[in-house]
């Protein structure tokens, strides 16, 4: 963790339990517009909507896109 000037404490993005679909962009490497697709249809229960915007459950997700390369793997 890390301490900025305002006094807010920085979290690196890999200990975040919540990423906002910008942050899961750039941790998992796709598009935000292919994760806005994800988020909408949520299959598999990894989103929540807090406030007005979509905050993903990072393991869950993660879980969810190793279900994804298994399946296209074995098909």
């Amino acid at each position: 963790m890390e301490e900025t000037k305002s006094n807010r404490i920085e979290v690196p993005i890999k200990d975040n339990y919540l990423l906002t679909i910008r942050e899961a962009g750039a941790y998992f490497g796709l598009w935000t517009k292919y994760i806005c697709r994800i988020v909408e249809v949520n299959e598999s229960g990894f989103v929540i909507f807090i406030g007005n915007k979509y905050m993903i459950i990072r393991r869950k997700f993660e879980e969810y896109m190793d279900g994804i390369a298994v399946k296209n793997t074995i098909e």
